[in-house]
């Protein structure tokens, strides 16, 4: 199921499956409740993905904030989350009593690694506590199933609420847009998408780099990592196949098992696309997929689309196309305001070829945002029923 080419780990489905399910029932007996938030601070590996699965068994709900967001800001958004518990490595528990009482007050504190100096409960004290035959919590499709906060680039970082059927049918919609077959050799680069290509039965393999910072990724590192186990497939934001790209045409290297490559959290330049075809065949799929924290992916388009007929027309100034609409989402172009929109109305839609803000509407679009209602009210219009459609704040 996953493999890391730092340190030479690995782990099957099945030790996964066995590991987590563990965990989940020491997790259980240790006191945490469904839907209880849990704040996950753990670095990416194998480790963070068994107790990802651990916390989604158990029928709790991990909060997700990248640290790279600086001190303040996580800071704000474990306030706003309000965990009841929190797993995370001794020295962030250690130093955690210097934090505010947002860390501080929090009820159930786990280490990942027991610690001479920290008296608390470790993972392995947790595993201990799991007993032999276990009942869990069932799990439905609009129970919370974590918090994703936004990378915010845009603004103050939001906590994104994510139900379990929102992922489900995420995992429905990647295995069907670009064709993901179980069995598969993944390059994981980002962890959100390591763990949808795991549920999907992709092999995840972690490369030796900081997640937190794709650009500045070794290439040297990445392809030997591709080579030594026969990489067929690679997600990574555009900084991330820059680097790569520029290295293997400084080096005449060609990635010759890659079969697929997906582009996505920013916007990727029609001089990236080019390189690619130095260091790929021409049959490998390209996709660069659009779309958000909240919403992702909402369209797509491959790299034969770009080259033949949209660059030229990004090049004359009329922006960058982000493909079709993926099967399920529902689009619209809806009048430019700054001010909130309560209701939706079709009075709101423009013409085709007026330009306005793009608004989504589908199964894995999140609804709302944790204990943000002021964010809510700019981003969310309500539909009929308990449909929302969201505002993308970008225009198209």
């Amino acid at each position: 199921a996953i493999a890391e080419s730092g340190s030479g780990s690995s782990i099957s489905f099945q030790e996964l499956d066995r590991k987590s399910s563990k965990t989940a029932s020491g997790l259980n007996q240790y006191g945490f409740k469904k839907s209880d938030r849990i704040l996950l601070f753990v670095p990416f590996g194998i480790r963070f993905i068994s107790i990802v699965f651990a916390l989604f068994k158990a029928g709790t709900v991990p909060i997700l904030i990248d640290p790279g967001l600086g001190k303040r800001n996580v800071l704000k958004c474990i306030r706003e989350t309000e965990p009841q518990g929190i797993i995370a490595s001794p020295l962030i528990q250690l130093t955690s009593i210097f934090f505010s009482k947002s860390i501080r007050n929090i009820k159930h504190k786990i280490t990942i690694e027991s610690n001479w100096i920290w008296k608390g409960h470790s993972l392995a004290d947790i595993d201990n506590m799991a007993k032999s035959s276990s009942v869990y919590n069932e799990t439905l499709f609009d129970d919370p199933a974590a918090i994703l906060f936004t990378s915010g680039s845009t603004g103050p970082p939001k906590g994104v609420v994510y139900t379990h059927g929102m992922f489900s049918h995420q995992l429905k919609v990647l295995r069907s847009a670009y064709k993901i077959q179980s069995g598969e050799i993944d390059l994981s680069t980002f962890p959100l998408f390591s763990l949808l290509g795991i549920g999907i039965g992709m092999t995840s393999i972690l490369p030796k780099m900081d997640f937190t910072r794709p650009a500045k990724v070794d290439p040297n590192e990445i392809l030997k990592t591709i080579k030594k186990y026969d990489v067929t497939s690679g997600f990574g934001s555009p900084a991330l196949w820059d680097t790569i790209c520029r290295f293997c045409i400084l080096n005449k290297q060609h990635l010759s098992s890659l079969n697929r490559i997906l582009m996505a959290g920013a916007p990727v330049s029609g001089s990236l696309i080019k390189k690619f075809d130095h260091i790929l065949s021409h049959e490998v799929k390209i996709h660069t997929p659009y779309g958000a924290t909240e919403a992702l992916p909402v369209t797509t388009i491959k790299r034969k689309e770009i080259i033949d007929d949209t660059l030229k027309k990004s090049q004359r100034g009329y922006g960058v196309c982000v493909g079709h609409t993926i099967q399920g989402i529902e689009l619209r172009i809806i009048i430019i305001t700054d001010d909130s929109i309560s209701e939706w109305s079709d009075s709101m839609q423009l013409k085709d070829g007026e330009i306005g803000e793009i608004a989504v509407k589908g199964p894995w679009v999140t609804q709302n945002y944790f204990n943000r209602n002021k964010a809510n009210r700019f981003s969310k219009i309500r539909d009929q029923g308990n449909d929302f459609w969201h505002r993308m704040g970008d225009l198209g």
